[in-house]
């Protein structure tokens, strides 16, 4: 039985939280639901970005790719984004399976809410003037316009908050405020830019046993159904965050397991393991959001 990888935890210029990075030394397949990497195949590595809560990079492609050249990997990988510090990953182990899970909940969602669809802001309009939340045209983005007002709320009293600390600012004021706002969004339903991450939740597990391809879609089932019991229980009030993903790794040569529903051996145990890492995780932002009060 392979042993798991433990991430490690690199400073990382254009990544303002760090990254948390798996380097595999034997062959390795997964199934990824990463917009950088994503699909099913072998991987080399995994990487989850953090990134400030007002990341507007649309090149994550190039941008994965400049953090994995900076790190010396080679091959192919699957990366992940997040807002959330990534040195608070929670990791959790059933029977040998192993999860890691980095946790954030500022903008909750329902997956079957029904929201008006809008042009995204920026996007021109038929008549080449550019949209700012247009209702109506065809659009792949779904967003809750409600929260729209109190984002630019909590970004004018940021702001004041900013130009009443003076020059005494400097850098430590400068990272104190990144963190308020960071704080701020997870209390007060984000931003009204569609592109922030607002605080997603990612995660990564890796069994030692082998999955057929329906088995590997059944697990991030699973993973999906954890998650949404471990929120459930944490008294959130959605299904997870419009940004989660989920990457699962299993030894390229173990043998096939055709099933890993959460009633399967193995599903049974990812389940119990990303349950635990999920609910640590919320645990610490219902810790972090009180001392913040």
């Amino acid at each position: 039985m392979n042993a798991a990888i433990e991430p490690r935890v690199h400073p990382v210029p254009g990544a303002a939280r760090r990254v948390l990075a798996w380097r595999f030394d034997q062959a390795v397949e997964a199934i990824s639901s990463a917009a950088h990497g994503g699909g099913m195949g072998p991987i080399d590595w995994i990487l989850n970005i953090g990134v400030d809560s007002g990341y507007s990079r649309t090149d994550i492609d190039e941008h994965a790719g400049e953090i994995a050249a900076e790190l010396g990997l080679q091959g192919h990988g699957t990366a992940l984004f997040t807002a959330v510090d990534v040195r608070g990953v929670r990791r959790a182990e059933c029977d040998g399976v192993v999860v890691h899970a980095t946790v954030g909940v500022s903008k909750p969602t329902w997956a079957a809410e029904r929201l008006q669809p809008v042009t995204p802001p920026g996007k021109p309009d038929e008549e080449g003037e550019p949209a700012r939340g247009r209702v109506g045209g065809e659009s792949r983005h779904f967003y809750n316009t409600e929260a729209e007002p109190r984002a630019r709320a909590a970004r004018e009293r940021s702001e004041l908050e900013r130009k009443a600390q003076g020059e005494a600012g400097t850098r430590a004021a400068r990272e104190s405020s990144e963190q308020e706002r960071a704080t701020t969004s997870d209390a007060e339903g984000g931003s009204d830019n569609p592109r922030l991450l607002w605080g997603t939740i990612n995660v990564v597990a890796q069994l030692p046993a082998g999955l057929e391809p329906g088995a590997a879609v059944n697990a991030t089932m699973t993973i999906t159904e954890a998650k949404v019991q471990a929120l459930s229980e944490a008294g959130i009030d959605g299904t997870g965050t419009a940004t989660d993903a989920a990457v699962v790794t299993w030894p390229a040569a173990a043998s096939r397991e055709r099933f890993a529903g959460p009633r399967s051996v193995w599903g049974q145990r990812l389940a119990v393991a990303v349950h635990d890492a999920v609910s640590s995780g919320l645990q610490d932002v219902s810790t972090r959001r009180t001392h913040t009060r």
